[in-house]
């Protein structure tokens, strides 16, 4: 039996840039093989907000590298008193 607890977790796991870029790329196969117009286009739109996720995604990870290596060289610098 499940109980409520109250607690909320957060997602356990989150797909990488490449998953993300796999995703595009399976609504573009689907895309070419739809025969409805409209189904194509929509497919076609989700392959596009696929690939922008990954592309934030990739941003957001090059921005946390060059944040932890700020830090680190912060931290090397002597203190001032």
């Amino acid at each position: 039996m499940w109980r409520f607890t109250g607690e909320i977790l957060g997602p356990l796991y989150m797909a990488s840039a490449d998953e993300y870029h796999e995703y595009a790329e399976q609504c573009i196969v689907l895309a070419t093989k739809a025969l409805h117009p409209g189904d194509r286009a929509r497919l076609l739109q989700i392959a596009q907000a696929w690939r922008d996720l990954a592309e934030k995604l990739d941003a957001n990870q090059r921005e946390s590298i060059k944040s932890t290596e700020k830090d680190k060289h912060l931290a090397q610098l002597p203190r001032q008193r």
